[in-house]
């Protein structure tokens, strides 16, 4: 068989307690039908490894494959994860990364079974988590937009709220502008159609079938830093988490339709960020 058709085989990590592969995507072809995927993987002693990215996401269904080349070999990988690699791509970032499915000799159950052991020493010390979501439906774009929007406003207020509290140090002149630059005003310039269209987009988004994996919470509370990406949007967690509180914090203490309200109490039982980032939160401030 000639050389280039064999398949991409995992050289053996000799430690595999104290080693780890990790990714580089080299190029992303689209002139095919389906974009061909290139990358090249390379085998770093722990301490040593460069900066690097974990991506967090949903493996998928074995039926549904795809193929990318890995160190010029071709490799089978799910469909998801060949998404992945992809949106990363598209994104912009050129870190090496760590991805299980790859990373991991699947076919190795021994090396598989001390690489999973590492796993929360491996997103502990990525210095981002890419965290997956999939392609944008349900107004996902539209939402993100919205959180960036959020975002970028509130950042803009608390650079002109420190410029005013040096000018001005009075506790009196602290306080109201403390009022003075809350989320509130950036909230009251949205429609009510708007606002229920975030709080359906963020059921929605919530719905996803990443949110109800067990790992996830591992993957969340261990890294430095998440980032969600949804189809060719993204966005700190922390923000994501600023965005829902002050959402929240807006519907119970303004009047708003009873419906609407109850949608959010919907929200409020079961998406993750409430009590998942919040724990996010307080391990980043204790570390």
């Amino acid at each position: 068989m000639d050389q280039l058709c064999q398949e991409f085989q995992h050289g053996q990590l000799h430690e595999p307690t104290n080693q780890i592969r990790l990714l580089e995507i080299s190029a992303v072809n689209r002139g095919d039908a389906e974009p061909t995927v290139h990358c090249q993987l390379s085998t770093w002693r722990v301490g040593q490894q460069p900066e690097y990215v974990a991506v967090s996401y949903t493996w998928g269904y074995s039926s549904d494959q795809q193929s990318i080349s890995a160190n010029t070999r071709p490799l089978r990988v799910y469909r998801n994860c060949y998404d992945v690699l992809i949106q990363i791509w598209d994104s912009g970032n050129r870190s090496y990364l760590w991805i299980d499915a790859i990373c991991i000799n699947q076919a190795d159950d021994e090396e598989k079974s001390h690489q999973v052991a590492m796993m929360g020493f491996i997103y502990k010390t990525a210095w981002q988590v890419h965290v997956c979501l999939g392609p944008h439906s349900d107004a996902s774009d539209e939402l993100f937009g919205c959180m960036n929007h959020h975002s970028s406003c509130i950042g803009e207020i608390l650079q002109g709220c420190v410029v005013d509290i040096e000018a001005r140090r009075s506790q009196d002149s602290l306080r109201k502008l403390l009022r003075k630059y809350t989320t509130f005003e950036y909230l009251s310039h949205l429609s009510l159609q708007d606002i229920n269209a975030a709080v359906k987009a963020l059921r929605q988004l919530s719905e996803r079938s990443y949110f109800r994996r067990l790992w996830m919470i591992q993957e969340f509370l261990l890294s430095q830093r998440a980032v969600l990406f949804c189809g060719t949007s993204s966005i700190d967690l922390r923000q994501l988490r600023c965005f829902y509180d002050d959402l929240t914090k807006y519907y119970r203490e303004t009047k708003v339709q009873r419906q609407t309200a109850g949608k959010m109490h919907e929200i409020d039982m079961w998406f993750p960020t409430r009590n998942l980032v919040a724990l996010l939160q307080n391990h980043n401030e204790s570390a």
